[in-house]
């Protein structure tokens, strides 16, 4: 896959209406952040990067989870290669000046597979949720993120094996015209446990522990996802739908929603993805 920064740009405000506790980056969240202070302990770190922040998801579970545990004089960083995610993270800082953790949160625009402006080996902790896979150079991002490690410091990701909303988009989608783009087809290594671990050990890592999780969001009333992944410009959504008219959008969310209700017949209506998520260190 390859988007280009304006791509999330366009979605910034839809994405960030995602749930954090309610929604499906929970579970994988939770998982990454969970195995990352377990690969080494925040009473170690220096300083914690997130990749691919987005709106803020992770960072903002990390500092509402793990904030007691942090050290007051570890650095925190949140970097997205989309300038109106990065924003995003700045709004949610100003909304939370009280905290002091976020207070001294620092931003940044970088390219998960250029973080030159990190020192090498200036990091103790660096993660990114569902990011390393969306890349062009998937192993040239993991490459970054072990030489701005320092030697034993901890990294944690996440990917998806399974996406049934993307699927069912797919199935829709096919339901309104007979020929469409496959749209978020996760390819290659990052399906799998064994395939995560292999793309770290080539750049170096060491002591890699890879899992399943399983991810369930409820869509007995599919309106928040409709809205703010199909009808947004969601590049996912729109590697599918992007061409589609209002109308054909319009009958491809209620053909989505039909298909879940033939699946799930009786609320409350959940559906499945699943979760690769990897701890290991340099």
């Amino acid at each position: 896959m390859n988007f280009k920064p304006d791509d999330w740009n366009a979605n910034a405000q839809e994405y960030a209406k995602i749930p954090v506790r309610d929604g499906p980056l929970m579970a994988p969240c939770q998982a990454m952040l969970k195995d990352l202070t377990g690969a080494l302990p925040l009473s170690e770190s220096t300083a914690v990067l997130d990749v691919g922040c987005g709106p803020g998801t992770a960072i903002s579970m990390f500092i509402d989870d793990y904030g007691p545990q942090i050290p007051t004089t570890t650095r925190l960083i949140a970097s997205d290669f989309s300038s109106a995610m990065v924003d995003m993270v700045r709004n949610r800082q100003k909304q939370e000046a009280a905290n002091p953790l976020w207070e001294k949160l620092e931003t940044a625009v970088y390219d998960a597979q250029d973080l030159s402006g990190v020192k090498d080996g200036e990091l103790s902790h660096v993660m990114g949720s569902l990011v390393y896979f969306m890349l062009p150079d998937g192993r040239k991002g993991l490459s970054e993120a072990h030489r701005v490690l320092q030697p034993g410091g901890a990294f944690a990701l996440t990917s998806w094996s399974e996406v049934e909303w993307i699927e069912i988009l797919n199935l829709a989608a096919l339901r309104v015209r007979s020929f469409v783009p496959k749209g978020f087809d996760i390819m290659g290594p990052w399906r799998s446990v064994e395939g995560v671990k292999e793309e770290l050990e080539a750049v170096g890592f060491k002591d890699v522990q890879a899992r399943y999780v399983d991810v369930f969001m409820d869509v007995t009333d599919p309106t928040k996802f409709v809205d703010g992944f199909i009808r947004s410009k969601n590049p996912g959504a729109v590697m599918v739908v992007g061409d589609f008219s209002l109308e054909e959008l319009d009958r491809t969310c209620e053909e989505w929603n039909n298909i879940v209700k033939e699946r799930y017949p009786n609320p409350p209506r959940k559906i499945k993805g699943v979760a690769v998520v990897t701890s290991t260190r340099k």
